[in-house]
């Protein structure tokens, strides 16, 4: 059960991080960035779901 969650958390993560040049090359308080990372999540979701209707 463990690794069936855990491989989603390493694939959202990736995709994060391929996506956002900006997450791999941050040196801000671990406290600052999840304000970013959040937006990030955001804005990857919005893509994926807007790229998925158009098809």
């Amino acid at each position: 059960m463990l690794r069936g969650l855990r491989w989603q958390g390493e694939r959202g993560f990736a995709i994060l991080i391929g996506r956002w040049k900006t997450l791999r090359h941050t040196n801000i308080s671990p406290r600052r960035i999840g304000d970013i990372v959040a937006a990030a999540l955001h804005l990857t979701h919005f893509e994926y779901k807007y790229l998925s209707e158009s098809c």
